[in-house]
């Protein structure tokens, strides 16, 4: 059983803000590919709400439903000043992996591990029938599945951990029952409007709508704040790599 290091160091120049069960051995190559609390805006500003501890996360996905709302969610606290890494590792019982993942991987990756990054995040391909579980780093805490789950852990950075845990329960409630009624009330309570700096709630809300294919209803329900999302470019950005995998 070994793991394979996928991640490729990629600045992207006009784009805005457990355990490892084995070491990293050879890297692999990319192919190229042509209260709410603050977590970015479409500037950079963030309200600083990491707490001093580390989080250390292994997330094991399997890579034909990738963990969308934890790689923006990790991406625009970087872009927002944060010391986060994230990293890419194949597993050695991944036997193929779709076209789309290496463009996504150099989107996403970040800086590799130091002793400066509160937030370090190593996301694990391999064939997951629950299709997402986290372990800390160390092993004190029970797994996690699912990405609301594992993002609601994170939430936990936040000092209003309460109020957001309830509101992404609500948010992840109204998506997996498709409740229209509940969507346009998350939607009307969580969108904001202008340059307001995104939420937590705004991201998942966003990116969960966009995965279970519910983004017409989204904007029958707010054109504004769709167009607002839609005028960050790493939510944009997201959204396109949503739509290569559907």
């Amino acid at each position: 059983m070994g793991l394979v290091n996928t991640s490729e160091h990629a600045s992207p120049s006009q784009i805005m803000d457990s355990k490892v069960l084995e070491p990293p051995t050879q890297p692999a190559k990319h192919v190229e590919e042509p209260a709410t609390t603050s977590i970015s805006a479409p500037v950079t500003n963030l309200v600083p709400f990491l707490s001093p501890p580390v989080v250390d996360l292994a997330i094991h996905c399997d890579p034909k439903t990738p963990p969308f709302a934890i790689l923006l969610y990790s991406k625009m606290l970087k872009l927002g000043g944060h010391n986060v890494s994230l990293q890419f590792y194949k597993h050695s019982t991944l036997a193929s992996i779709p076209e789309h993942l290496p463009y996504l991987e150099k989107f996403f990756t970040d800086q590799p591990r130091s002793s400066a990054s509160k937030l370090i995040i190593s996301v694990i391909w391999r064939p997951c029938a629950l299709g997402c579980m986290a372990i800390s780093n160390p092993f004190t805490d029970l797994p996690l599945y699912g990405e609301s789950a594992i993002l609601m852990y994170l939430s936990s950075l936040s000092p209003d951990f309460a109020q957001i845990f309830q509101d992404l329960s609500s948010i992840d409630s109204a998506v997996l029952t498709k409740d229209a009624g509940m969507l346009v009330d998350c939607i009307e309570k969580f969108g904001k409007t202008g340059i307001e700096p995104f939420s937590i709630e705004e991201l998942l809300l966003f990116i969960s709508c966009e995965v279970a294919g519910l983004s017409s209803l989204v904007q029958g329900a707010s054109k504004s704040w769709f167009s607002r999302c839609m005028s960050n470019e790493c939510f944009a950005t997201t959204k396109k790599m949503i739509d290569r995998y559907h």
